[in-house]
């Protein structure tokens, strides 16, 4: 148990380290605060789905766990929350039709998809993949 609590925590950081670490550019329709809706996670074969105010692993994960505001200045903020502790991060954002790309400074890209209030962002991390949904505010 503590394994999956290990790898499911190590996953979440991953994520949130592609998303924090991003920069974007922009659709007028996509501004807005986003908030955690749901979560599919793949741990190597073992599925895990969670919603927003589920306990999961002895943690309950509330919409507030992520949540991300993109500015109509193009401009974003991601704060990450579990455990207590909160993390950060700012940057530019674009956007395409209904699909987001994300790209860190590094250049480093990932895409997310807008579709209606969701925002769905998809990431595979070490043979581990997961699907975080966001709702508009």
């Amino acid at each position: 148990m503590k394994r999956i609590h290990k790898m499911f925590t190590a996953l979440c950081a991953a994520i949130a380290t592609v998303v924090l670490a991003i920069s974007f550019a922009a659709c007028g329709n996509a501004t807005g605060t986003y908030k955690f809706s749901s979560m599919e996670v793949d741990m190597g074969g073992m599925k895990v789905s969670v919603t927003a105010g589920e306990a999961f692993m002895g943690m309950t994960i509330t919409e507030d766990a992520f949540v991300l505001e993109l500015k109509d200045d193009n401009t974003w903020t991601m704060s990450v929350n579990f455990g207590g502790s909160t993390d950060v991060t700012e940057g530019e954002w674009s956007a395409e039709g209904s699909t987001v790309t994300l790209t860190d400074d590094s250049g480093v890209s990932q895409s997310g998809k807008l579709d209606g209030k969701n925002f769905i962002l998809s990431s595979d991390v070490e043979g581990m993949s997961a699907s975080i949904t966001f709702t508009k505010q």
